[in-house]
């Protein structure tokens, strides 16, 4: 075993931690619904009709989560 495996172990272990926080942070900070909403929201193009749409299908979800706990 070469000195070059043993520093690849513990840097391919930070590399997926790495991966796990920005995955975790992007689906937190960006995907949520609460996020997303605001997007739409913020999107001077969107249709109110449109946006009502998008709260509605975000929402379902949420609520049916929140009435089974």
């Amino acid at each position: 075993m070469t000195w070059w495996s043993v520093l690849l172990v513990p840097a391919c272990l930070l590399l997926a931690a790495g991966l796990l926080l920005l995955t975790a942070w992007l689906e937190a900070s960006v995907l949520c619904p609460r996020s997303v909403i605001l997007h739409a929201v913020r999107v001077r193009k969107a249709s109110p009709e449109h946006i009502e749409l998008l709260v509605a299908q975000q929402a379902a979800p949420l609520l049916g989560e929140r009435r089974v706990s």
